[in-house]
C-alpha cells in the first residue's frame, strides 16, 4: 500500500514538472518584466510570475481610451 502512494507521489511530481515547463515557456517573452518585479522587496519569483500571468500581455490593452490613459498615468507613478 505504501508503494502505491509513493508511486502516486512520483506521478504527480511528473505532472507538476510538465506544468512548470509549460508555464516557463509561456512566460519566456516576459523575462525582463519578471526580473524587474523580482527586484521589489517582498515580491519573489512566484509572485512575479503570478502578477504577469494575471495582468496579461501589454498588447491586450486598447490602443486608446480611458483604460489606456489610466495605464499611462499609473506607469508614471510606479517607482521601480
Amino acid at each position: 500500500m505504501v508503494r502505491h502512494y509513493l508511486d502516486e507521489i512520483d506521478r504527480w511530481k511528473k505532472v507538476i514538472a510538465g506544468f512548470d515547463e509549460r508555464i516557463a515557456a509561456m512566460l519566456a517573452d516576459h523575462q525582463q518584466d519578471l526580473d524587474l518585479l523580482d527586484t521589489i522587496p517582498g515580491i519573489g519569483r512566484l509572485a512575479a510570475e503570478i502578477m504577469v500571468a494575471e495582468s496579461g500581455s501589454r498588447s491586450a490593452l486598447p490602443r486608446s481610451g480611458p483604460l489606456r490613459r489610466a495605464f499611462r498615468v499609473a506607469r508614471r507613478r510606479v517607482v521601480w
